[in-house]
């Protein structure tokens, strides 16, 4: 019920939870079921505080439970280069829905997003809105930088994603990339992509050989080139796109910008 409990999750050690052989805490946390009752601001943190990582779940122990925000919201959300999003890691088995991230200040200069840098699990009816991302240098998207899993019914309202990286691909306003095997279905956004990189685009920077149905994207692009209204770059075989649109103008100051 509040960004201090958020933090305290977010920051459990990894030690064993109980003798030498038990299992690390951060397993035993982040394996577990919560709940957000009430709406947090995270602006009313402590110095100190703010100075931790927001991020839950590593590559070793990566979030494996379900965490339902209840149509709450967060605001007064930063994050910068010691967070990757307000998940780090959502494992196979992780579970999160009915969250709303809004006014959130991101600053990063690696692969990173504002709610799940990487998710191989299941998110749903979340929402990021009114958010404004600055990176140096990453894949990076509005909702999630990597996706591997299942995202459904779930949006990027407004916003902006800006970039001065010249070397860095992936610049997106939902997912940076759909990975092999990742769904996302009936998800949108309105986020405008301005960057000085290429393979950039309005909803999925890289498509891995994953499926995108019935989604669209709203906002204008940017780029320096190869880029899209929807998709920057579809590299491998495997990709799908169902029942999909773009609707913002594509401006590139090199070759190859596209509506879609």
């Amino acid at each position: 019920s509040t960004a201090e409990q958020w933090i305290a999750l977010a920051n459990v050690k990894d030690e064993p939870s109980a003798g030498t052989d038990s299992p690390s805490k951060q397993a035993v946390a982040w394996s577990k079921n919560y709940q957000l009752t009430a709406d947090i601001d995270f602006s009313k943190l402590s110095a100190a505080d703010q100075m931790k990582t927001k991020s839950i779940g590593t590559v070793t122990y990566p979030f494996m439970g379900e965490f339902d925000g209840q149509g709450h919201k967060i605001t007064g959300l930063t994050l910068s280069n010691s967070d990757s999003g307000l998940f780090w890691y959502i494992g196979a088995t992780g579970y999160v829905h009915n969250l709303t991230i809004d006014s959130a200040n991101v600053l990063f200069s690696d692969n990173a997003a504002v709610l799940a840098h990487n998710n191989y699990g299941r998110i749903e009816h979340c929402a990021v809105v009114n958010t404004n991302i600055t990176d140096t240098g990453a894949v990076l998207g509005g909702m999630v930088s990597r996706n591997y899993g299942v995202i459904r019914e779930s949006y990027v309202q407004g916003g902006t994603l800006t970039s001065n990286t010249t070397s860095s691909v992936g610049h997106a306003g939902f997912v940076g990339a759909n990975e092999a095997g990742g769904l996302i279905e009936r998800c949108w956004t309105s986020m405008n992509i301005s960057t000085q990189s290429a393979h950039a685009a309005g909803f999925v920077g890289l498509g891995y050989g994953g499926a995108i149905k019935n989604c669209f994207a709203l906002g204008n692009v940017s780029a320096r080139g190869y880029s899209g209204g929807f998709v920057g770059r579809s590299v491998y075989q495997g990709n799908v796109y169902e029942n999909c649109y773009a609707a913002g103008v594509v401006t590139v100051t090199e070759k190859e910008g596209n509506g879609f």
